[in-house]
C-alpha cells in the first residue's frame, strides 16, 4: 500500500466514522431533548447537526475546483460552522455539569452543619 492510497482510506474511513458516530449520538439526543426539554440536549442536537453537515461538505463541496473567492469564502464558513459545533458542544458539556453539580449541592445544603 502506497502513502497515496494509504491516506485516501485515512480520508474515506474518517467520513465514514464521524457521519456514523454523529448519526448515532443524534439518535440518542433528539429522544432525550424531546423526553426531558433540557437545554443541553438541544445545543448538542444542534452541534452534532452542525458536525454532520461540515463532515459531509469537506467530503463533497471541497473536492469541488472553485475559484480562489469561492475557496475563501467556503473556507470562512467551515471555520465559522467549526467555531460553532465547539461552542455548542462546549455549551452542551457545562450545561450538564451544571445540573449534575447542582444536585450534589442541593442535597449538601440540606444537611445541617456539624
Amino acid at each position: 500500500m502506497n502513502g497515496t492510497s494509504w491516506l485516501s482510506a485515512l480520508y474515506d474511513s474518517s467520513f465514514l466514522i464521524s457521519f456514523v458516530v454523529d448519526v448515532v449520538v443524534l439518535a440518542c439526543v433528539i429522544p432525550a431533548y424531546k423526553r426531558t426539554k433540557h437545554v443541553a440536549f438541544l445545543y448538542l442536537m444542534f452541534s452534532y447537526l452542525l458536525a454532520i453537515l461540515g463532515t459531509t461538505s469537506d467530503h463533497t463541496l471541497g473536492h469541488w475546483h472553485m475559484t480562489r473567492e469561492q475557496y475563501i469564502q467556503y473556507r470562512t464558513i467551515r471555520s465559522f460552522s467549526h467555531f460553532a459545533v465547539n461552542i455548542l458542544l462546549a455549551a452542551g458539556i457545562i450545561s450538564f455539569a451544571r445540573t449534575y453539580c447542582s444536585m450534589f449541592r442541593s442535597r449538601d445544603e440540606a444537611q445541617p452543619p456539624i
